[in-house]
C-alpha cells in the first residue's frame, strides 16, 4: 500500500499534466506508476486561511488517509499518545513517555518560528494546539517533572494564553474554543480522564492546574465548561486548582461575559452547598474566584427581569445553608463584599446598603430567612 500511494502520488502531482487513458490509449501509461481511481483530487483546494474557514468539504477519505491532510496534523502525535496501539499490543509507558517529550519538543520548535519563513502550525486552530497540551499530560506527572520538557510545557502553555487573548480581543462574545464542536461530541469523557490522572497524580502542580483550569475560561463552550466544573466538584480538586492571576491569559477572559448559563451557575451553587468549595475558598483557587464573581453580578448587578427567580433561588439557597453551615459565613460575607475594581471608599458604603437590601428582597418575604440576613449584616 505505501508503495502504491508513492506512485500514486508522484504520477499525480510531480509529473507533468497528461492526457487521459481514453484520449491516449490505455497501453501507452507507463508501467511503474500507479493511479487510483478511486481517489477523487481534481477538487481545488480553498485559497484560505484554515483559521478562517473549515476545510472539511474539501478532504476526501480513502483507506483511512486525509487528502489533504487536516490542518492540526501537526500535532497527530502527541493529541493521540494516550491511545496509541503498536502490531504487539498497548505501548510501553516509557516508550508514550518519550513519543510525548519529543511531541512537545518538537511543537514548540515549531512555534518559535523560522525567520521570514511562516510557521507551518500558524494554520492549526488553537483549539487543538491547547487539547494537544492536555493530551500528553495522560502519560503522566513525569511529562512535567522533566526540567527540560517542563520548560518547553510553560513555553507553549504562555505562548497559547497569549494566542487566546488576543483571539478574545479580536471577537468579543464569540465562543474560541469548541471543543466538543470541534475536536469531538463526547470530550466530557476526555475531560474525565485528565481531571482523573490531575487528582491522582498532581498534587496541585500549577503547570497541570492551569491546563485543568482552562476548560473554565469564558472562551470555552459552555456544555464543556459545565462539564469540567463537574468532574472537577465530583474530584473535591476545586480547592488545587491554582489563584486566578496564574492562570493562562488575562484573568477577564474567566470573568467576562458574565455567565448566562443557568445549568453552570446551578451547578455552582450545587458545589457551594455541598462543600465541594469550602477549601477552595480557604485556599484561594480560581474556582472559588469565579463562583464569587459570576454569582456577585446575577444577584447584585443584574437588572434583567427573566433573571429575578434565577436570583431568588439562589440567594435563598445560600443563606438557607449558611443558617445551617455556620462555617460557611465568610464565605458569605466574601460574596457581599466582592468587588472586581477599586471604587470610592463613600460609594463602595452605599453599593453595600443597596446589596443587604437585595438580599432581603431576594428572600420573598421569609422571616427565618430574613433573620439571617439580619444576622450576616451584624456579622459584616
Amino acid at each position: 500500500m505505501s508503495s502504491m500511494l508513492a506512485s500514486h502520488f508522484r504520477h499525480r502531482w510531480l509529473q507533468p499534466k497528461e492526457k487521459s487513458k481514453a484520449e491516449k490509449g490505455a497501453s501507452e501509461v507507463k508501467k511503474d506508476t500507479v493511479g487510483l481511481e478511486t481517489i477523487h483530487e481534481d477538487g481545488e483546494m480553498p485559497n484560505c486561511s484554515t483559521q478562517d474557514k473549515k476545510i472539511d468539504s474539501s478532504i476526501t477519505e480513502w483507506a483511512h488517509q486525509r487528502m489533504p491532510l487536516p490542518p492540526h496534523w501537526f500535532l497527530s502525535a502527541i493529541s493521540a499518545v494516550h491511545s496509541g496501539k503498536t502490531s504487539t499490543g498497548p505501548p510501553d509507558s516509557t516508550e508514550l513517555l518519550e513519543v510525548a517529550k519529543s511531541g512537545v519538543f518538537f511543537l514548540a520548535g515549531l512555534e518559535s518560528g523560522f525567520g521570514s519563513v511562516p510557521s507551518p502550525v500558524l494554520s492549526v486552530p488553537l483549539v487543538w494546539k491547547f487539547h494537544a497540551l492536555s493530551t500528553v499530560l495522560l502519560v503522566g506527572m513525569d511529562i512535567i517533572k522533566d526540567k527540560n520538557t517542563r520548560n518547553l510545557y510553560n513555553f507553549l502553555q504562555e505562548l497559547y494564553g497569549q494566542y487566546l487573548d488576543e483571539a478574545r480581543l479580536n471577537h468579543r462574545d464569540i465562543e474560541l474554543l469548541m471543543f466538543k464542536s470541534d475536536i469531538h461530541e463526547n470530550y466530557s469523557t476526555f475531560l474525565e480522564m485528565v481531571v482523573e490522572q490531575y487528582a491522582a497524580v498532581s498534587y496541585g502542580d500549577e503547570l497541570f492546574g492551569r491546563q485543568v483550569s482552562i476548560y473554565l475560561h469564558q472562551c470555552v463552550e459552555s456544555s464543556v465548561r459545565l462539564s469540567a466544573w463537574t468532574v472537577l466538584s465530583n474530584a473535591s480538586v476545586l480547592q488545587l486548582l491554582p489563584s486566578l492571576d496564574k492562570c493562562l491569559g488575562e484573568a477577564d477572559g474567566y470573568l467576562e461575559p458574565v455567565e448566562e448559563n443557568e445549568a453552570v451557575l446551578e451547578a455552582y451553587l450545587k458545589s457551594w452547598t455541598c462543600g465541594a468549595l469550602d477549601k477552595a475558598a480557604a485556599r484561594g483557587s480560581v474556582a472559588f474566584t469565579l463562583v464569587l464573581h459570576h454569582f456577585s453580578s446575577l444577584v447584585f448587578c443584574s437588572e434583567a427581569k427573566e433573571k429575578v427567580s434565577l436570583r431568588n433561588k439562589i440567594v435563598k439557597s445560600l443563606v438557607r445553608d449558611v443558617s445551617r453551615k455556620s462555617h460557611r459565613e465568610g464565605m458569605m460575607l466574601k460574596l457581599v463584599g466582592y468587588s472586581k475594581g477599586v471604587a470610592d471608599a463613600m460609594e463602595e458604603t452605599r453599593e453595600k446598603e443597596k446589596r443587604w437590601e437585595v438580599l432581603k428582597e431576594a428572600c420573598e418575604g421569609n422571616s427565618s430567612l430574613l433573620s439571617e440576613v439580619e444576622k450576616l449584616k451584624s456579622a459584616f
